[in-house]
């Protein structure tokens, strides 16, 4: 066995999905299943056993749940966890409850099983892996949930804000920074929003969870609209978003990628519209993430006058898009996620 090898221990009481995912995974020789179990109770002990480099975990199985497997695991033995799991409403609501416990990323299992789809979510799957089994998870970012909301705080009636739009770039590691960053925001806040690497039904499960843990109000975007003051817009998974600007207001709109798009959505495109419309009334930020989208979109904001953040190697999961931006010279602040919701509020000006 080649040593540079990718361990993966694959826990999932289905047999058959067992078997379609190893043989997805022996397209890649560089990744080697060192065990699989159906029994989700003997993941502890084969994970001491076998000592993998990474987990795949199926969140729903019987005698004992992938959250409780994950919980058992993170306690004993700590080591990267990637979720795995049919699409559902309910199983994103207990994929974020993982990735809060300490999972890597999550990935939803193939509901095609034609040959070109299995190959291409192979690739998908084996990135996923190969970069969750490299994550030093001791720099994990822990999540402490804020049950703060409006109370009986008045909004403006319309943005007195010099920053008219703060906008938010993410992929892998991105949801707890996200998570985070707007929980230290205030309750009167410019609008924000964001674009994060994510599916459907991931996109709407994320801004519930997040509403009730921020003082801002979140809400994924499917529709067109004005946006508002003290609101946190998620960009709707499967689609892209851009912003105009007319008669001092901002207009969002999403829109359906092309076929071939592979990032959706691109944070690229809501950056270069927010240069292109808002310049330097607007703030860019681009967080934890593999890949470079978004590097170019927020080198065309800095030009265009707007400040721009990223987020630093040392508190990011995955250093690929905030290494990206700050390799072409496209950031003026690099921070830690606990750093940049206080500089937030530093340049946040009232007229």
């Amino acid at each position: 066995m080649g040593k540079n090898k990718t361990k993966v221990l694959i826990v999932d009481d289905s047999k058959t999905f067992q078997s379609i995912t190893m043989e997805m995974l022996s397209l890649d020789k560089s990744i080697e299943v060192i065990s699989h179990v159906t029994d989700p109770t003997l993941a502890l002990q084969k994970v001491i056993e076998k000592r993998p480099d990474v987990v795949l975990l199926d969140i729903v199985m019987p005698n004992m749940c992938g959250i409780e497997v994950l919980e058992e695991l993170m306690k004993i033995n700590p080591l990267p966890v990637v979720m795995y799991s049919i699409l559902t409403q309910d199983n994103t609501q207990k994929a974020f409850e993982c990735l809060n416990l300490g999972a890597i990323d999550y990935l939803e299992k193939p509901t095609e099983l034609s040959s070109f789809d299995l190959v291409m979510h192979a690739k998908k799957l084996i990135k996923k892996l190969k970069i969750a089994a490299c994550v030093d998870i001791s720099h994990y970012v822990e999540i402490y949930k804020k049950n703060k909301k409006f109370g009986n705080a008045k909004l403006p009636e319309k943005n007195s804000f010099v920053t008219k739009l703060v906008v938010i770039g993410a992929s892998t590691g991105g949801v707890e920074a996200i998570q985070e960053l707007l929980s230290g925001l205030p309750v009167i806040f410019p609008p924000i929003i964001v674009a994060l690497h994510m599916p459907k039904l991931f996109t709407l499960t994320l801004a519930q969870r997040l509403d009730k843990s921020c003082s801002i109000s979140v809400v994924e975007q499917n529709e067109s609209c004005e946006v508002q003051l003290s609101t946190a817009y998620i960009v709707a998974g499967g689609k892209h978003a851009d912003v105009s600007f007319i008669d001092n207001k901002i207009q969002y709109k999403p829109f359906n990628p092309n076929q071939d798009d592979v990032l959706v959505p691109s944070i690229d495109i809501l950056f270069n519209s927010v240069a292109d419309t808002i310049g330097e009334s607007a703030i860019g930020i681009i967080l934890s993430g593999m890949g470079d989208d978004g590097a170019a979109g927020l080198k065309a904001m800095k030009n265009a006058g707007a400040q721009t953040i990223a987020q630093d190697q040392e508190s990011s999961l995955i250093w690929g898009m905030p290494g990206a931006a700050v390799k072409i010279d496209a950031v003026d602040h690099i921070l830690s996620i606990k750093q940049i919701a206080n500089k937030l509020n530093q340049i946040i000006e009232v007229i």
